[in-house]
């Protein structure tokens, strides 16, 4: 191959590629793990790391209009030479362009169920895939969102949550970010009420995870969650006093009398000990102290709290909790919000082509 601006060393030890022009000498260009296949016949090139990808520009083409424009004939004619592949600078973060290629490459096997999705992963193809226009890409990724960050109640309290939740650990200001870019109402209050869980100083900083971009909560965003983190912790001080005294119906109380006693205590007791909590849809603790109690008093052959009050009480808890769930948007503040979805969000990630 003749040293010319086109000229390219390969070093197959270090997965590198350098490439020699007239204009930029030793400039190292590192394969990707995931996505470089040898008979690829073109490179993207995530900018700031310097991670190249090859691939195949016909996948690409078909899956994005924007593609077949970026890579197209005369383009590549043009384009620099790496590898004997015509390569093409992005400005997309490495992490997220390789999240995107793995969906288009093995895209059934991301959205047809058959693995758990990271949260990583859905965030990356979202973003990504609505800056290319890869419309089924980006519906099929935010329907996987929309399932998790939804307005229904019963799903969000459904005990299947819980598996949920450490199979697709959330970044709440990632999700937040993605509510703005593609213009979700829904998404957004419980998106802002996942922010109210972090610490302080997480949502001051924001979150960077091991290999993932820095991702903040604009200011206004930031006084939301604040706020909100003030509004909810008051509710969760109350919610034991509340269901125990307010709209409890204890008419088919078997105990004569010695449950409403018996729970207005044990309220009191843990409004006196209650640990700092925004986690306002979490279960009351207070369902917690009953059956610890009830369990003592079993030992004993008494009861404390008869069954048809613990059911009604496990019942005004449930209403207590839908109750501040429809009400999210009141303490997050989202309706003075809403006319920001209409607008153009500004990513964190800088997501112009270069």
């Amino acid at each position: 191959m003749s040293e010319d601006a086109d000229h390219v060393a390969r070093s197959v030890d270090e997965g590198t590629l350098t490439r020699a022009t007239p204009e930029v000498e030793n400039v190292d260009v590192t394969r990707d793990e995931r996505h470089w296949f040898e008979d690829g016949n073109i490179i993207l090139v995530a900018s700031g790391s310097r991670r190249g990808f090859r691939v195949y520009r016909g996948l690409l083409t078909r899956a994005s209009e924007d593609f077949v424009d970026l890579l197209s004939s005369p383009q590549l004619e043009a384009a620099e030479m790496l590898d004997d592949c015509p390569a093409v600078y992005l400005s997309d973060d490495a992490d997220e362009l390789s999240e995107l290629l793995g969906v288009v490459f093995d895209g059934p096997r991301y959205f047809g169920h058959c693995v758990p999705v990271k949260f990583s992963t859905v965030a990356a193809v979202i973003h990504l895939a609505q800056k290319y226009r890869m419309e089924d890409l980006r519906f099929g990724a935010l329907d996987i969102l929309r399932q998790h960050l939804h307005g229904h109640f019963e799903a969000w309290v459904a005990p299947e949550r819980v598996r949920d939740r450490m199979l697709f650990d959330i970044d709440p200001i990632v999700a937040v970010n993605l509510a703005y870019l593609t213009r979700d109402s829904v998404m957004l209050p419980t998106a802002l009420y996942l922010c109210c869980q972090l610490p302080v100083h997480i949502l001051l900083r924001g979150n960077n995870q091991p290999g993932e971009t820095l991702t903040t909560l604009d200011k206004m965003d930031l006084e939301r969650c604040i706020d909100g983190k003030v509004r909810l912790a008051a509710e969760v001080a109350n919610i034991p006093w509340t269901i125990a005294t307010t709209g409890l119906d204890l008419s088919s109380c078997t105990a004569k009398g010695r449950c409403a006693s018996s729970l207005r205590v044990w309220a009191g007791n843990l409004m006196s000990v209650a640990e700092a909590s925004c986690d306002a849809l979490a279960p009351c603790p207070l369902l917690a102290k009953v059956d610890i109690e009830q369990a003592r008093a079993a030992a004993r052959g008494e009861t404390m709290c008869c069954a048809a009050c613990n059911d009604a009480l496990r019942e005004r808890e449930l209403k207590e909790r839908r109750r501040i769930f429809e009400r999210l948007t009141w303490y997050m503040d989202v309706p003075r919000v809403l006319g920001r979805l209409s607008c153009e969000c500004v990513w964190m990630r800088s997501p112009s082509i270069r």
